[in-house]
């Protein structure tokens, strides 16, 4: 599965979110106990689920994972990066093997710390 999102995100990085979908569905949460709060846009590929994430509340130059969920409850990295001077404007690009049907959340997480959980709709 590692794999799988390694390449998924590969794909997202290569051909952005700018690119015509039919449908992308967008989910946002805020946990205030971290004061960090993340919107999700994601839509069905044939691999799994691309995605691109938006957060809010952390400070530049943090690392941080979105996790996916899936409806048995297995989780799967679909990306990472470091937050940038700009955090709030920048989406990041990523990608899960999950398909889209079998999505339940996705959370930001940083230093083994769960962030931010965002339902899946």
């Amino acid at each position: 599965l590692v794999a799988g999102a390694a390449g998924a995100a590969t794909w997202s990085a290569l051909n952005p979110a700018a690119t015509p979908s039919a449908h992308w569905d967008t989910s946002a949460a805020a946990n205030a106990a971290t004061h960090v709060s993340a919107t999700v846009r994601y839509t069905a590929k044939s691999w799994g689920t691309a995605v691109d994430t938006q957060v809010h509340g952390l400070p530049d130059n943090v690392r941080c994972s979105l996790v996916v969920t899936d409806t048995a409850g297995q989780k799967v990295v679909a990306g990472s990066w470091k937050t940038s001077y700009d955090e709030g404007k920048t989406w990041y690009t990523g990608g899960s093997s999950v398909m889209l049907d079998s999505l339940r959340s996705f959370s930001i997480v940083s230093g083994g710390r769960v962030l931010v959980t965002i339902p899946a709709h």
